[in-house]
């Protein structure tokens, strides 16, 4: 199978293309080195990035005009299920969560993990609500106020 190009909304006015390539029976965009979870846009200074969560563990920022891999964050010990952009305080974060029970803050302009937060569940969902962050587990739903501890 060769390769092909998917396309993926960010917003109104932004879009990015992503190479994705075939691989036994799923198709992991070029970077993840397994299969891609979760996606969602993020702005960063007033640029539009988009975020992607996978199986193998990683959230990696891409460029949504050339669909480029920016940058690689890792820490979790699992399968990233679900990303999402947060503000906190103003600052706009992103949030990620998966199958090691932790909720993790990344700061999108550095790469750099401000919060590793401890779920005892795995995450299924994150949404950024008003300096809020919304956590969708196997249980339940929780939400935590991350502006106390950034």
């Amino acid at each position: 199978m060769s390769s092909q190009v998917v396309t993926y909304r960010v917003n109104d006015a932004t879009t990015v293309k992503l190479e994705i390539e075939p691989t036994e029976g799923f198709h992991p965009a070029k970077g993840h080195r397994d299969e891609v979870y979760a996606v969602c846009a993020v702005t960063v200074d007033g640029r539009a990035l988009l975020a992607s969560g996978g199986g193998d563990r990683t959230v990696r920022l891409w460029d949504p005009q050339g669909g480029g891999q920016l940058a690689v964050l890792e820490g979790h010990q699992g399968p990233v299920r679900a990303v999402c952009a947060v503000t906190v305080v103003g600052r706009a974060l992103l949030a990620s969560g998966g199958d090691d029970d932790t909720v993790r803050l990344w700061d999108p302009r550095t790469s750099v993990c401000l919060l590793t937060a401890q779920a005892h569940h795995k995450v299924l969902a994150v949404a950024g609500v008003t300096d809020s962050l919304a956590i969708g587990l196997d249980i339940g739903i929780l939400v935590i106020k991350p502006s106390a501890v950034v």
